[in-house]
C-alpha cells in the first residue's frame, strides 16, 4: 500500500501510469551477495512502478530513513516501514529510478515451500 501511495503521489502533478507486477524467480548466492543473511532459492518479486518525477539522486541514499521526506506534510515513515516489514520476512527491496521518468520498487520475498521442493501457488 505504501509503495502504491508513493507512486500515486509522485504522479499527482502531471498524471501518469502506475504498474504492478508479480513474478516468481530463483535467486542465487550471487544475487544476494550484498546481504549474507539472505538465502538463495525461490522468491516472489512484486514490482510497483510509476511514470512520475523519480527520486532526486541526492535523496536516493536516504529514502528508507525513518522520518526522511521531501513531501510537504509527509511523515517519512512509509518506505521505512515497508523496508522493515520486508526485512522481517527475510526479503529485500530494490529501487530503480530515473529523475523525471519514474521509479520502480521491487520487493523480493522468499516463496513459501510446499515441502516438495517447489513454491506454493501460481504467480
Amino acid at each position: 500500500m505504501n509503495l502504491c501511495t508513493n507512486a500515486a503521489q509522485a504522479m499527482e502533478a502531471k498524471g501518469g501510469i502506475l504498474t504492478v507486477g508479480l513474478a516468481r524467480m530463483a535467486l542465487t548466492a550471487d544475487h544476494l551477495q550484498d546481504d549474507p543473511a539472505l538465502s538463495p532459492g525461490p522468491y516472489v518479486k512484486l514490482t510497483v512502478g510509476d511514470t512520475g518525477h523519480g527520486i532526486a539522486p541526492e535523496h536516493l541514499d536516504r529514502i528508507f530513513d525513518p522520518f526522511f521526506t521531501t513531501k510537504e506534510g509527509g511523515t517519512g515513515l512509509g518506505l521505512s516501514i515497508s523496508q522493515r516489514i520486508v526485512h522481517q520476512h527475510k526479503g529485500f527491496i530494490e529501487v530503480r529510478q530515473a529523475p523525471g521518468k519514474g521509479c520502480a520498487f521491487s520487493v523480493f520475498l522468499p516463496a513459501a515451500s510446499t515441502g516438495k521442493g517447489e513454491a506454493k501457488g501460481d504467480v
